[in-house]
Formats: C-alpha cells, sequence, structure tokens
C-alpha cells in the first residue's frame, strides 16, 4: 500500500487537447513584423508589451492605431491599405474603449488610400474588418482571470489571432487591496496566476500581449543620474503588479502628453524601454496616430 501512495505521488499529469486545439497551437499566425516599425522594428510572437502614461497620454489612441492596422487587409479594391489580417482579441477592464472613434480611424484610413470611395462600400467593408475583433469585458479581477483562462478555446480554434491586449492589467488594484488589506500575499498570488494565464496564452499561440497599466504611484525621480545615462528617462520605478509580472514583461512604453498650439492634434512623447532606450514623438488627430520619428 505504500509503495502505491508514492508511485501515485509521482505519476505524471497526463494533458489532453483536442485536434483543433493542436492544429491552432502548430499553425503559423499572420505576422505582426511590420504592425508598427517606428515603435517595434523586429516585433514576434512571445513578446509581451506594458504600456503605462498618466490620463489623456494617448494609451487608447495607441490601442486604436494598432488594432486597425492588425484588422485590415494588406489591399481592397487593388489600392494598398498596409494591414496584417490578422485577429485582435481586446479584453477591457477600464471601460474606456470607444467603438465608434476605431470606426472613424478606419475610415478615415481607407478614404485616404482611395478616391471618392463609395460610403455603402467603406461601410460594409469595414463590418467585415471588425469581425476580426473580439471584444471580452471584465468587471473584476476573478472574471479577468477566468476569462484569460477562457480565452485558450477562443485563441486555440481561431488561427487568425496573433495580438492579445489588455487595457488594462492593473483595473481592480485598489479595490483587490481594499478587500485584501490583511491579506496582501493574496494579491501577489492573483498577480502570479494572471502572469500564468497570460504566459500559457502567450507559449501555446506565440501571442504578441501588449497591457496597459495605471500611473497608480508617483514615479520620482532618481537623486543621483550620472553623466552617461543623464538622457534616459531615470526614475524609481514602484512596480505594484509583483516580481512575477516584471519577469514577464520583455518591453515597456512610457507616454507622455505634450504641450502643441495646434488645434485638433497632440502631441505625445513615447519612450520605449528594452535592450535599447529611445523616444518616439506622434501627433494624435482625427485621423488617429501619425508617427514622427
Amino acid at each position: 500500500m505504500e509503495n502505491s501512495n508514492v508511485a501515485s505521488e509521482v505519476s505524471p499529469i497526463v494533458k489532453c487537447e483536442t485536434g483543433s486545439q493542436l492544429l491552432a497551437r502548430l499553425s503559423l499566425r499572420p505576422s505582426l513584423k511590420k504592425l508598427e516599425p517606428a515603435l517595434f522594428p523586429d516585433l514576434s510572437g512571445q513578446c509581451v508589451v506594458e504600456i503605462s502614461g498618466g490620463a489623456g497620454a494617448g494609451k487608447s489612441e495607441l490601442f486604436y492605431h494598432l488594432i486597425a492596422k492588425c484588422i485590415l487587409p494588406p489591399s481592397w479594391q487593388g489600392t494598398e491599405l498596409g494591414g496584417l489580417s490578422a485577429g485582435v482579441v481586446f479584453v477591457d477592464t477600464d471601460h474606456h474603449f470607444n467603438l465608434l472613434r476605431l470606426v472613424t480611424v478606419l475610415e478615415k484610413r481607407v478614404a485616404s488610400k482611395l478616391d471618392s470611395p463609395s460610403v455603402e462600400e467603406v461601410t460594409v467593408f469595414i463590418r467585415k474588418c471588425l469581425q476580426m475583433l473580439t471584444i471580452v469585458r471584465c468587471w473584476n479581477s476573478e472574471q479577468l482571470l477566468l476569462t484569460l483562462y477562457g480565452l485558450d478555446s477562443v485563441i486555440g480554434t481561431n488561427v487568425s489571432i496573433s495580438l492579445l491586449l489588455l487595457d488594462s492589467v492593473s483595473a481592480f488594484y485598489w479595490l483587490d487591496r481594499m478587500n485584501l488589506m490583511d491579506q496582501m500575499n493574496e494579491l501577489d498570488k492573483f498577480h502570479a496566476q494572471l502572469v500564468a494565464a497570460l504566459e500559457k496564452l502567450v507559449n501555446n499561440y506565440k501571442l504578441v500581449v501588449m497591457a496597459t497599466r495605471q500611473v497608480l504611484m508617483k514615479e520620482r525621480e532618481t537623486d543621483a543620474v550620472d553623466d552617461k545615462n543623464r538622457d534616459k528617462l531615470s526614475f524609481k520605478r514602484f512596480d505594484f503588479m509583483g516580481r512575477n509580472w516584471q519577469k514577464f514583461v520583455k518591453c515597456r512604453l512610457t507616454l507622455k502628453k505634450e504641450q502643441t498650439e495646434e488645434v485638433g492634434q497632440t502631441k505625445i512623447t513615447i519612450c520605449k524601454f528594452d535592450s535599447v532606450t529611445q523616444s518616439i514623438e506622434c501627433l494624435i488627430t482625427e485621423n488617429g496616430m501619425m508617427f514622427l520619428t
């Protein structure tokens, strides 16, 4: 009996998957290498990007820009549109997503490429493009975690999905912290589970994941900065998402709104932190986001 118990304890766990899940896991998904060369010259599957910035810094506009680039096809009616025909899953926890704004960005992009396009044809075309976008809304941390685990069946049966957007990964931080005031280790466990769920999707389906992170705590500049690193953005990070999240993220973007006197446009500076730190400038207009560098 004793030997039997030992054998059962060390016996391997057999994981099963359907034929469609196996096919989706092994199939090649649309490439995102040309998603936005100004930001990601060598973007590939399994890349995890964190996007942070204050209110009005352009995080939502950046997402609209990336979604439009993904769900549009490379060409339409013989005209190059520069799209990727890639599916997108958008997990909305902040509830700031504006579908009308996305449609406007799509319409402006198509109209700028075509000469006097038919309104009816463009409307039908954009509706078809929007079928490449899956939107899921969550209202608390439990729903978010269950949603991420449930996405395995959604992504596993749709080989066109290449991008997972999460807005935002920290939406329920203060609510969870208030509910777990005497059990902060439970909050750390939840963040670890969140990373594990995302990591499973990234590894199984070679997805690109981009998640916004709210600025919940003021980041202050470090007291001493040497001349060598003075050109880099230097501040002490208060990464409340935990060590697992820090290791999971491969690239960080920090958005900052700049002053401009031009009516109808907003200037944004995006500081990118990965192997090389750099700053990219862009404008947000009615037509969407336009990169200057």
